[in-house]
């Protein structure tokens, strides 16, 4: 295409009306042919969608359906495994069942018996209670612990201890108490409360305490813990005195022995000759005569005081007082005593306030807890005070039976609010203090012991010996 020289530049020339047409014609068909090219691909492009669509959709279906058919295989396979091992399960736990009721109707049937008639014929002065031994009764009160932590319940625990101990007053105890709970009479702790022969009543308390604040596993084994501690302190005391008491008994029996059958035998012989006896051996033979009386006094005397404070002299309360205000006051063992009786106090206070009980009943446990009937005595005494309001609950040191430096302890504690802290760090400090005590004990006894033991040997052996010598040196003149 030219233009001519007279056009402007960037304006297009006018065309022909034939260009025109042609012009126009040729882009129709362009039209046409870009409108027919465009169809063609939408067809294509709707055609490899579909195929696309139709096998995305054919493989994933075949596929889900065979894996659903194999997973509804397995867990049909897994149900029929699952209700198989159910009613295995089922059937041994209505074994068992049926088996533990029949065990517990006859515990409980010969609990409920009475007395045999044995115990009916003796007489009534000569009744006793068959005492379980408080070191056992502990074990089984960690024992119901561990079970009430892992039971649904408290009748399974109760029905295991009673087969555990059956034959035992402890084991007709927990049936007793199985009876009274597995019928709804009584509540857990009541139940036990019935049995205050067996379990002292701070374990009772503290369990129910522990049933209003689902604590009672750890509070029966806190109750536990109180009973063994105590028992373990006897013991050692037990241990620290036994031993020289039963060193002086037996050379005692000794002494005896040789005073009666032996050197009345040299006697005979000398006085058949004509000789007097050697003087220590005389003087022996003189004391001895002497100490059979004071022995037998002595005996009289025990056997007396056992058989009137076991019918007549524990039943009267001023003089158990007494003596239990004498028993911290003896030389050497009463601080030992002392010590024990404050450790048992200050622990079953602490135990009792750290679960929540009030001021005034956890003295009034710890005054029935206490042996001590001069312990027992001050802790009422005490309660009666607080409730006149002339006293508080720091104010129970007295001096004499609580000294009162546990009472300054106890007092600042009361007033900072600290006073479980106060009254644990007194129980740890009066435990060191019994152990220490205890130890001194055996190191204080034992030397004397051993001394006197020694020197009423070597009067027995000199005074069995000089009558031989005599003898022998008769003999050897003749």
């Amino acid at each position: 295409m030219t233009f001519s020289p007279d056009s402007t530049p960037g304006v297009a020339p006018e065309l022909s009306p034939k260009e025109q047409a042609k012009r126009d014609k040729d882009f129709a068909k362009e039209q046409a042919r870009l409108e027919k090219e465009r169809a063609r691909n939408q067809k294509s492009q709707a055609k490899l969608d579909g195929a696309a669509a139709a096998k995305t959709a054919k493989t994933p279906k075949v596929q889900t359906d065979a894996q659903l058919a194999r997973e509804r295989a397995g867990l049909d396979k897994q149900r029929k495994a699952s209700e198989k091992n159910r009613v295995k399960l089922e059937a041994r736990e209505a074994s068992q069942k049926a088996q533990q009721d029949k065990i517990l109707r006859e515990l409980i049937e010969k609990a409920a018996r009475p007395v045999k008639e044995k115990v009916d014929r003796r007489p009534k002065w000569l009744e006793y209670d068959r005492n379980v031994k408080p070191v056992e009764v502990a074990e089984s009160l960690r024992i119901l612990a561990l079970m009430l932590e892992t039971a649904r319940g408290e009748t399974r625990p109760l029905a295991t201890l009673a087969e555990q101990y059956k034959k035992t007053e402890l084991g007709n105890a927990y049936a007793r108490m199985y009876q009274l709970v597995a019928s709804g009479q009584k509540s857990f702790s009541n139940a036990m409360r019935e049995e205050e022969k067996i379990f002292p009543r701070i374990v009772a308390d503290l369990l129910h305490v522990g049933a209003q604040s689902g604590a009672e596993a750890v509070n029966l084994k806190k109750g536990a813990e109180i009973m063994l501690e105590g028992q373990d302190l006897k013991q050692k005391i037990k241990s620290a005195t036994m031993q020289p008491i039963i060193l002086f008994s037996v050379i005692i029996l000794f002494l005896y022995a040789v005073i009666l059958f032996v050197l009345p035998v040299f006697s005979d012989m000398f006085e058949s000759l004509g000789k007097p006896l050697p003087p220590l051996s005389q003087f022996v033979m003189d004391l001895g005569t002497g100490l059979i009386w004071v022995g037998a006094i002595g005996v009289g005397g025990i056997i007396a005081w056992t058989i009137y404070y076991k019918f007549w002299g524990k039943y009267n309360e001023k003089l158990r007082i007494q003596l239990g205000r004498l028993s911290v006051k003896v030389p050497i063992l009463g601080k030992v005593l002392q010590s024990q009786r404050l450790v048992q106090v200050f622990s079953i206070l602490s135990g009792l306030l750290e679960v929540g009980m009030s001021d005034r009943e956890a003295l009034k446990t710890a005054a029935e807890a206490s042996s001590n009937a001069a312990y027992k005595y001050h802790l009422l005494a005490h309660i009666r005070r607080m409730d006149n309001g002339t006293s508080d609950f720091a104010g129970v040191a007295d001096g004499y039976l609580i000294p009162p430096s546990a009472g300054f302890i106890m007092r600042n504690g009361f007033d900072s609010g600290s006073e479980i802290k106060a009254l644990a760090n007194l129980t740890d400090f009066y435990r060191r203090e019994a152990h220490k005590r205890t130890e001194n004990l055996t190191t204080a006894l034992q030397p004397i012991a051993n001394g006197a033991v020694g020197l009423i040997m070597i009067l027995v052996i000199v005074s069995t010996y000089l009558p031989i010598y005599d003898m022998f040196l008769g003999l050897t003149e003749v």
